[in-house]
């Protein structure tokens, strides 16, 4: 799979589930809630924040200031999660 995609498996159900977390927090607002695909909400905002380079507290501050939010993306933290995949 690595091969074909670039991505280990287990890096590409993560790269997966942040996205559906970040789609989830870009909807509801709700931190808890985009934690659903994960062991807990620790777990996302570790996983989160490594992905992006921000917390998902921080990128709810984000979006709720308008700062910079484009479809539910940060340019900057956009462009960096696609130069780690």
């Amino acid at each position: 799979m690595r091969d074909e995609i670039g991505l280990a498996p287990k890096e590409l159900l993560n790269l997966l589930r942040i996205e559906q977390g970040w789609i989830s927090l870009y909807g509801t607002g709700s931190i808890s809630e985009a934690s659903n695909l994960f062991a807990d909400h620790a777990h996302f905002s570790r996983e989160f924040r490594r992905f992006t380079g921000i917390s998902p507290r921080d990128y709810k501050r984000l979006k709720l200031s308008g700062d910079l939010i484009v479809n539910g993306f940060d340019e900057a933290v956009a462009a960096q999660l696609l130069l780690s995949a």
